[in-house]
């Protein structure tokens, strides 16, 4: 998968989720981290597009099967 694919799969969908959310929409807009959230989510949204997406092995946070 490259870079561009990801991106194109996933971008909508973590817009989507970020509106939806007060919370999340409120980090977002004071560039506040929520990096785990957003591993969270993106693991989710790829599983959900039918990627093999795997979190955290050997210190790396996104990786595929």
């Amino acid at each position: 998968m490259t870079t561009q694919e990801l991106f194109d799969v996933t971008e909508s969908h973590l817009v989507q989720r970020i509106q939806k959310s007060n919370g999340l929409g409120n980090f977002a807009k004071r560039r506040a981290k929520f990096e785990v959230w957003f591993k969270v989510e993106l693991i989710d949204i790829l599983i959900n597009a039918g990627k093999a997406a795997l979190t955290e092995i050997q210190r790396i946070d996104v990786s595929f099967d």
